[in-house]
């Protein structure tokens, strides 16, 4: 059963109206309704594709934009760090780390902080680390980039910041991990004039260590312990 010729739309020339006449006789009974529906909303699918196809070339334009950005970072960071040293390595790192690619930022302000740490900068290194914590704040990367923050503010003489950068890195730590923390936050309390807070953490390491280790740690807790009776 062949279907009644319709005319052509506004702005379809007569080769698109004998492509379709064409197909209207050649598809099925069964096939019409779709076929119908396809002519009718043929602008609407063809906009809809062209959408399609212009976010994809996007997508890849920005896949493209992306991988030559970080190509071009890799290869900055290696040339500060081929052809820097000391304090003119920390500066070109901390202006490098304002402009690198996300990917990188974390590895860039390591590498800073390691920089400064070196020259003695503690100031700065504990900026560096401070900014890769915060740009890990659930990983790994990210809790070890907060204790080197503590130790870096200690010995830069800021032991009432780095007891509170330690205090709230143990509060996210099992206590197997919180051995390694535990001796740093108990130089930073005596350094802040806390030897309570010291003993605290000499009496937790004490408990759990064992042979010369542990008869050192008794005897810090005795000796603050006396300190405190006084």
């Amino acid at each position: 059963m062949s279907m009644i010729p319709q005319q052509p739309a506004p702005g379809q020339g007569t080769g698109t109206s004998e492509l379709l006449h064409e197909l209207q006789s050649e598809v099925s009974h069964e096939a019409a309704p779709l076929l119908q529906f396809l002519l009718r909303h043929a602008v609407t699918i063809m906009v809809l594709l062209g959408l399609f196809v212009i976010a994809l070339a996007g997508m890849g334009g920005y896949n493209w934009h992306a991988a030559k950005s970080l190509r071009e970072g890799q290869d900055e960071l290696t040339r500060i760090t081929l052809s820097t040293e000391g304090a003119a390595r920390v500066s070109a790192l901390e202006a490098f780390a304002e402009r690198a690619p996300s990917s990188m930022r974390v590895a860039v302000l390591l590498e800073l902080a390691d920089a400064a740490m070196r020259e003695k900068s503690h100031d700065r290194a504990a900026s560096a680390y401070g900014a890769a914590a915060a740009a890990d704040p659930e990983g790994a990367t990210g809790l070890l980039a907060t204790f080197s923050q503590g130790q870096a503010l200690l010995a830069a003489g800021k032991a009432g910041e780095a007891l509170e950068v330690l205090n709230g890195l143990l509060s996210r730590m099992d206590e197997r991990a919180s051995a390694t923390v535990l001796p740093v936050r108990a130089a930073a309390a005596l350094a802040d004039g806390k030897p309570g807070l010291a003993l605290q953490s000499y009496e937790a390491l004490a408990a759990r260590a064992q042979g010369p280790e542990k008869e050192y740690l008794e005897s810090r807790v005795l000796a603050l312990r006396a300190q405190l009776n006084k």
